[in-house]
């Protein structure tokens, strides 16, 4: 009967872990998905400096549906225009994690590619446990790419 209850438990957890199936984020397609949006978007390339102790751990905790807390951010970089990555930008950003389930969005600080919405409060980034409003390790390509994206011309990706 042991035997039978840890078997069960094994196979429910070898199914939660494998619940959540994400798409690979790309830079493009986000560009394309804040072009769409009805909402404003600055694209932001620069450093991120906040407490990482405020960023949810991700995986499974207690809570199905976890609503973690903003986490402000100083940021220090770029933003995105017809020139390119051009206009100098110290501003602090509103970094909101998501949760699919128990599945919650965590990042670093360090430096990124911002997909941050520009409300009345500011810019505030999703951070989606699969990714998409931030990425890390951005090429040179990516950015000019973007760039491209932002003159209308062929966008790449």
């Amino acid at each position: 009967m042991i035997r039978l209850g840890a078997l069960a438990l094994a196979m429910l957890a070898a199914t939660q872990a494998a619940a959540l199936t994400c798409v690979r984020p790309d830079p493009i397609q986000s560009f394309r998905d804040a072009q769409a949006a009805s909402g404003s978007y600055a694209v932001l390339y620069g450093t991120l400096d906040f407490d990482p102790a405020r960023m949810p751990e991700g995986g499974f905790g207690e809570d199905p549906n976890p609503r973690p807390d903003m986490v402000g951010a100083a940021f220090s970089g770029l933003a995105l225009g017809l020139e390119g990555f051009m206009r100098p930008v110290q501003d602090t950003v509103a970094l909101q994690p998501t949760c699919a389930g128990p599945w919650c969005g965590s990042i670093a600080p360090g430096t990124y590619l911002l997909f941050a919405e520009v409300t009345a409060s500011g810019y505030r980034v999703e951070i989606g446990p699969c990714g998409g409003g931030a990425f890390d390790q951005v090429s040179e390509t990516t950015l000019m790419q973007l760039t491209a994206c932002m003159r209308g011309q062929a966008c790449g990706g």
